[in-house]
């Protein structure tokens, strides 16, 4: 839905200005839209990467953490230091540092993504 409304917001003045000054379908591709697209890239990524940070069902339902632990998520452990092992104020903190984690892994990738919309764009 994110990539459709990006989609939805590329002026069609653009696409016309290209065939104008002779731009392919490859170049109006990867100039126009794929550029265009950034912000909205920008957004998914971002929504992904807190989402699957904080992935829990997933692992639960299809492995329970795996075979020695292979596919532990940080969000399955705070889960079971602090219901299993019932030592909910570890849990917390942990859940705490998560938070700090991926806020400023989050804030640097969507730092990072700006800056390379901007490169598109312009």
């Amino acid at each position: 839905m994110v990539y459709l409304a990006g989609l939805q917001v590329i002026p069609r003045d653009l696409y016309d200005a290209a065939s104008i000054d002779g731009a392919s379908a490859w170049q109006r591709f990867t100039n126009v839209t794929f550029a265009w697209l950034a912000p909205a890239f920008t957004a998914c990524v971002t929504f992904l990467f807190t989402g699957y940070m904080r992935l829990y069902d997933m692992a639960v339902v299809l492995t329970s953490g795996g075979p020695a632990g292979a596919t532990d998520t940080i969000a399955l452990r705070i889960i079971r230091i602090g219901f299993a092992q019932n030592r909910l104020s570890y849990a917390s903190s942990l859940a705490i540092y998560m938070l700090v984690i991926v806020g400023a892994l989050s804030l640097a990738l969507t730092h990072f993504l700006r800056r390379r919309e901007e490169r598109l764009i312009m």
